[in-house]
């Protein structure tokens, strides 16, 4: 008796390539998507601060485009600098038509500080200080400083400023700025998430600055 046939169900050596190659190029784009999907986290995360914090870091924008360039003398009768800054600190004079308490020329130090719960990083403080005549005892009494946080956390920031220096000839980023004639061009914060990423906090041209 002649046997019955078997047609049996299998798949050939083309279509197991063809098959294999096909969950290949499905796992690498799986994969590319899963890795640009991190690194647009990442930039998120260490990305723009909560809009309050952008707020105020706007308006302290606006105080130190505004910097004077005159030196000028405090409570008592010590010249101010118009600017100074280094790495973790800019200070900087302002005049202002109604900042603080009462219309005046205030002082204005922008300061990295230490901060709790903030390993590896620091919070951003700013204290503003109205600038008196040392014989005004009544002006005295209203010239307290007051002090603001303006960032809560930023992971290894620094300060940086682009100008020309006196013994310099060229414009130039520096950690340090104590020139009593001249402002920097620019003043720029910044901070770097432990994976290395770069944000720009705040960054601001003077308009009084000495080119």
């Amino acid at each position: 008796m002649k046997g019955a046939s078997h047609g049996e169900a299998g798949f050939s050596l083309l279509e197991t390539l063809l098959g294999l190659t096909l969950t290949a190029m499905i796992g690498v784009l799986m994969v590319g998507s899963l890795q640009m999907g991190t690194r647009v986290w990442e930039r998120q995360k260490a990305g723009a601060l909560p809009g309050e914090e952008q707020l105020i870091l706007g308006q302290t924008s606006e105080w130190l485009a505004q910097a004077m360039p005159a030196k000028l003398r405090g409570l008592d009768s010590t010249p101010l600098a118009p600017f100074f800054g280094d790495a973790s600190r800019a200070s900087f004079i302002y005049a202002a038509p109604g900042l603080g308490a009462s219309p005046g020329v205030y002082a204005v130090d922008l300061e990295l500080m230490e901060a709790d719960g903030c390993e590896g990083g620091r919070k951003l403080m700013m204290q503003v200080s109205r600038i008196v005549p040392a014989g005004d005892a009544e002006a005295r009494q209203d010239a307290a400083p007051q002090t603001r946080q303006l960032a809560r956390c930023l992971s290894a920031p620094s300060f940086a400023f682009w100008g020309t220096l006196t013994n310099q000839p060229n414009a130039a980023w520096h950690e340090d700025w104590q020139s009593e004639v001249k402002l920097p061009s620019v003043v720029r914060l910044r901070s770097i998430s432990p994976e290395g990423i770069e944000q720009i906090v705040l960054t601001q041209r003077l308009l009084n600055a000495q080119f």
